[in-house]
């Protein structure tokens, strides 16, 4: 069913693209219909999903979140989101607003750190991060598992010979044993 688009000036509306998730008008940006907080629609990029990008700020889907370097912010591997809207009681509704929240996944970084989601991770060495698959990715100095929009250290993973189940995302071994969900599973 259709609804109004938040602020929009028709006039200058047109739908960036392919997919018809993003669309613009002279002073503003949606996501599925989503006004993105002050997105600037002059500097706006589509990047791989879920992430947009404008000269400030940084998209996961309709999820504005803070980045240390606009400018230089990347996708190193493409993830998606839902669907930001739900229909509650026959009224759509922000699904980041009500539970549960819009699940989003995707790795990113720029000049400074790395992301996952819409979150910067703690302490991650930019310059050694690498993705292994969809929850895990490793540095210099540690592992980690991505789900939920967030991520932790993977406790007591050996570096050198840690490997991620390519075909079982949450699945995991390093040479003492294997790891679900970024825990150890008892032997």
């Amino acid at each position: 069913r259709p609804y109004l688009l938040q602020g929009c000036y028709p006039t200058s509306f047109t739908v960036m693209s392919d997919d018809g998730k993003y669309s613009r008008d002279a002073r503003h940006v949606y996501y599925c219909g989503i006004l993105l907080a002050d997105a600037d629609p002059d500097t706006f990029q589509i990047l791989a999903p879920p992430y947009s990008k404008d000269a400030n700020h940084a998209y996961a889907g309709a999820v504005a979140f803070e980045v240390l370097d606009a400018s230089t912010f990347e996708v190193i591997r493409p993830g998606d989101s839902e669907f930001p809207l739900i229909n509650s009681s026959g009224e759509l509704k922000q699904r980041e607003f009500i539970k549960p929240r819009t699940s989003i996944w995707g790795w990113a970084r720029d000049s400074q750190a790395c992301y996952y989601a819409n979150k910067r991770i703690p302490n991650a060495d930019r310059d050694t991060f690498e993705v292994l698959n969809f929850c895990y990715a490793k540095d210099k100095d540690k592992v980690y598992y991505a789900g939920s929009r967030s991520v932790s250290v993977v406790a007591g993973a050996d570096l050198a010979s840690f490997v991620a189940d390519p075909s079982i995302e949450i699945q995991a071994s390093d040479k003492n044993g294997d790891f679900l969900k970024g825990k150890r599973v008892p032997n």
